[in-house]
């Protein structure tokens, strides 16, 4: 599944169990910026993930774009999705 275009990291920020990514991309018509925030736990491993992205109008095309491509995968379409047209009931 492919939402991003151009997506780029541009920087790292480094802490004792946590790294941030922040990056730049577009989605659809709008430029977006955003940090992947990873949270490590005891055994190295990612134990959380937070994405952050701006400015709205990305972050909702991002959704718009992610619910669509996450219906196409799916043979129940997802709740608010328009797969063909028509919107699934909530």
């Amino acid at each position: 599944m492919t939402v991003w275009q151009d997506l780029t990291y541009v920087a790292e920020l480094l802490g004792d169990d946590t790294v941030g990514l922040l990056f730049k991309a577009r989605v659809g018509k709008f430029d977006a910026e955003g940090i992947d925030v990873l949270r490590f736990n005891d055994a190295g491993l990612i134990g959380e993930i937070t994405v952050m992205v701006r400015p709205l109008t990305a972050l909702q095309a991002l959704a718009e774009a992610m619910r669509t491509a996450l219906s196409a995968q799916s043979s129940t379409p997802l709740p608010g999705a328009t797969v063909l047209g028509e919107t699934s009931p909530t």
